[in-house]
């Protein structure tokens, strides 16, 4: 019951007028899946969905998209950096599902429990380490922590009280790895950032942020991360203090992701998205999405190599551009509809 009542309030949050969702079998039908995110590996385009995770071939653009877990809600997925699969989790079962890439099928079904307490139960964050050994969900305001190669559960952390004593604002949104092994930086609802190891059961530090902290990323070989809480926020590992990265994302900001490089930026705001050199501390780029410019882009991935990213948008439009010419490459699917799980 809970599940469901949390679903519900995401749902009036966002303001979509139902109070369950379609499941249909193929994205071009007129009940088209709401989609919530864009993530690129590889060769493949993962989008997490009302109905299931589909994914495209970036080889094969023309080809329909694979589709696993039809008829299931799945609200977030990570791809495995080192073999060919992926974790999502589906929302129905609360078991998170390891995949394998090209056939869908499962390699592991890891149930994910969650306390009657939790007032958010749903899972709104997984990401691998680098070396593919560790896999972190976050569920409520709970982090846990598995070993790959056992499926195991390594660790959970729950730090009560974390700005908040309220539950329902120390939900995590979003987590990363540090720089370090075994460091974990979580980013909850109550404004704050968490630091924490996987050897130790203490919270080691916390920063304070404007706003609830939807998303964070951890910029390679440094102390510094990301952070979107509405704006486009750097926090400096140098002096625990978090700024605004550029006047231009004081708000408004949806999305963003970070190159592999960890040297551009790509960020989502209403119809465009904009281009930010960090070692330059300069926009590069603004590219507009279509042509009234009146969609918010919130989801963004660039591929390997950084030549290329994938945007989302509100109207539920998959498109891939070009870096350095900001030309649009191609679409994806057609679907109608698309949502932030996480913040509408």
């Amino acid at each position: 019951m809970k599940r469901f009542f949390a679903l519900f309030i995401m749902i009036v949050a966002v303001f979509i007028g139902i109070t369950s969702f379609s499941s249909p079998t193929h994205a071009q039908q007129d009940d088209a899946p709401l989609i919530y995110d864009v993530r690129w590996s590889g060769q493949w385009i993962g989008a997490p969905s009302t109905d299931g995770l589909w994914l495209f071939d970036t080889e094969n653009p023309d080809a329909e998209p694979l589709h696993y877990l039809v008829g299931h809600a799945i609200p977030t997925l990570a791809f495995d950096p080192i073999r060919p699969r992926i974790a999502a989790f589906d929302d129905a079962t609360s078991y998170l599902r390891i995949l394998d890439l090209e056939t869908g099928e499962s390699i592991e079904d890891i149930y994910i429990e969650t306390p009657a307490e939790d007032f958010f139960p749903v899972v709104y964050d997984i990401q691998y380490s680098d070396d593919g050994k560790l896999l972190v969900v976050t569920t409520g305001a709970r982090i846990h922590v598995f070993d790959t190669a056992s499926s195991s559960l390594r660790e959970s952390f729950y730090f009560p009280g974390a700005g908040s004593e309220t539950s329902y604002l120390e939900w995590v949104a979003s987590v990363d790895f540090g720089s370090e092994p075994g460091d974990i930086i979580a980013g909850n609802i109550n404004k704050y950032l968490l630091f924490f190891n996987i050897a130790s059961p203490d919270l080691q530090q916390t920063a304070s942020v404007e706003s609830g902290v939807y998303r964070l990323e951890v910029i390679p070989d440094t102390e510094d991360i990301l952070v979107l809480d509405q704006a486009m926020r750097l926090y400096s590992g140098a002096d625990n203090t978090v700024e605004l990265l550029d006047p231009k994302f004081e708000i408004g900001v949806y999305g963003f992701d970070l190159n592999n490089a960890g040297d551009l930026l790509v960020v989502g705001m209403d119809g465009t998205y904009i281009l930010y050199s960090l070692a330059d501390q300069a926009i590069v780029q603004e590219v507009m999405t279509n042509d009234l410019g009146n969609e918010r882009v919130f989801g963004l991935s660039f591929n390997d190599d950084g030549s290329q990213l994938v945007t989302l948008d509100t109207a539920g439009s998959i498109q891939i551009w070009d870096v350095e010419s900001g030309e649009l490459v191609t679409e994806l699917g057609d679907f109608s509809r698309a949502v932030s799980y996480k913040w509408g």
